[in-house]
């Protein structure tokens, strides 16, 4: 069993997850500006493989996940993909933006481990940020070389003592 939490205007909301999950995206640190946090992307059968982890930010849940970023074959990256989430800084130029590792292959397991720097910005306070990551085959095109979408999201609130976002 999994629990995971977000506090909402001073509410505690707490999520049961059963354990047959597939998890395949993990985060561990403290979520303040001026701190590193660390996330393991697991996903075995694609060993081996090239994988890219991205974020989009926002200061609500409908920023940050918005309807997502549409591929031609109906699937979608679910991100919101507006010039303003951060999306595409965090595609393209991702040392810009504080990400470490972000774009690399994935080991004979499977996994990889990526860091974030959390700019030490006071006004990032209570700003939402939304990770995923993408598997890919740079020698196919588009939207096929998109080898699968991570089915685990995970938003950070940036808070020195909690957030409270509506």
């Amino acid at each position: 069993m999994r629990i995971s939490f977000i506090i909402v205007l001073g509410i505690l909301f707490v999520f049961l997850v059963s354990a047959e999950s597939d998890y395949d995206l993990e985060f561990s640190g403290d979520a303040r500006p001026g701190s590193t946090v660390a996330f393991t992307i697991n996903k075995p059968q694609y060993a081996n493989n090239n994988y890219i982890l991205m974020f989009a930010v926002g200061h609500d849940t409908t920023l940050v996940n918005g309807t997502g970023y549409n591929l031609s074959d109906g699937r979608v990256i679910p991100l919101n993909s507006s010039v303003h989430s951060g999306l595409f800084e965090s595609i393209y130029n991702p040392r810009s933006v504080g990400l470490n590792n972000s774009q690399g292959t994935l080991d004979n397991n499977g996994q990889a481990t990526v860091t974030w720097d959390i700019p030490n910005i006071p006004a990032l306070v209570e700003t939402l940020v939304t990770f995923t990551y993408v598997v890919v085959d740079y020698n196919k095109p588009m939207p096929e070389a998109i080898l699968n979408i991570s089915n685990t999201r995970i938003t950070l609130c940036i808070s020195y003592d909690g957030c409270a976002i509506g």
